[in-house]
């Protein structure tokens, strides 16, 4: 992962966000990358949490998208921590890039569950 990047999971849950707010909206990825002067492998990537965020970006879709104040600034805010490092990027490469996903979903969970498909307990005893 690249220095740039920051943690997995605040830039794939804005990116969703982004994407269900421009669909709901109307917009087409390319009228969304027209109306805001970018690519639209821009918009694409985006919301696809593929890289950091820029709030100002965030804030032009918002008014693209007719997105009310409260619900833009939880965005706007999350923007900000997609730029952020998580623990496991003071390690280096000893966690290699393509488990950093898990280690981000690890630590953003704030629960956690477990299924057994070979055991039913109290069922049969």
């Amino acid at each position: 992962m690249t220095e740039e990047m920051g943690s997995t999971v605040p830039r794939r849950q804005l990116g969703r966000s982004l994407k269900e707010l421009r669909t709901e909206a109307g917009v087409t990825l390319d009228a969304a990358a027209e109306a805001l002067e970018c690519s639209r492998q821009k918009v694409w990537r985006i919301e696809s949490g593929l890289g950091a965020v820029r709030s100002l970006d965030v804030k032009a879709m918002c008014v693209l998208y007719d997105v009310n104040p409260a619900l833009e600034t939880a965005l706007i805010g999350l923007a900000s921590q997609t730029k952020a490092k998580g623990w496991w990027h003071a390690y280096g490469d000893a966690i290699p890039e393509w488990f950093e996903l898990y280690v981000g979903l690890e630590s953003a969970a704030s629960r956690l569950r477990f299924f057994y498909d070979a055991m039913v307990p109290g069922l049969l005893t």
